[in-house]
């Protein structure tokens, strides 16, 4: 008899799991990041959606909301590690325009300069790698915004990049 249930349960979950609204059932873990390098010091920061459904990211310490905190690490060309030197803000929960939806197969996209929060004054090669992710991500619509204890993190994988800084222009 208890097995009986057990598998009577099994069946009901099955079910309930395969008939969920397909908009909220899209995994917004599938989310796509890449790096592309710009002009010496400047990157372009893209977040692509290959699911079937839009999804909604927290633009916090990315940067589609500009500098107010990093998810880079910065290399310098000793191997050192840069600190970042921007400003960090302690927040509470996000409101509904911190966010940005990112359509089924769309992509969103930023354009920064790490000089203006990394010292990168000495020549040479920088190296730059993701190392924090998103701190909310959802595809569903109804739960944006949420407060930071109902937060779903995702981790990104971006790869890293290679910036080549030359020596400063003579004046």
């Amino acid at each position: 008899m208890t097995r009986l249930l057990s598998v009577a349960a099994l069946v009901a979950l099955s079910t309930s799991t395969c008939m969920q609204d397909p908009q909220t059932a899209a995994s917004p873990s599938a989310l796509e990041c890449r790096i592309e390098p710009k002009a010496s010091t400047e990157i372009r920061f893209v977040l692509s959606n290959p699911s079937q459904a839009p999804v909604w990211v927290l633009k916090w310490n990315t940067p589609l909301e500009g500098w107010m905190g990093s998810i880079f690490t910065v290399t310098g060309p000793d191997g050192t590690e840069l600190p970042y030197t921007g400003p960090m803000v302690k927040r509470g929960d996000p409101s509904r325009d911190e966010y940005v939806q990112i359509p089924p197969g769309g992509e969103t996209d930023a354009e920064v300069d790490l000089a203006n929060v990394y010292d990168l004054s000495k020549p040479g090669r920088y190296r730059l790698q993701v190392t924090g992710g998103i701190a909310d991500l959802t595809a569903d619509p109804a739960s944006v915004p949420r407060p930071r204890e109902q937060h779903q993190g995702a981790e990104l994988q971006c790869g890293e990049v290679t910036l080549e800084v030359g020596p400063p222009a003579p004046n």
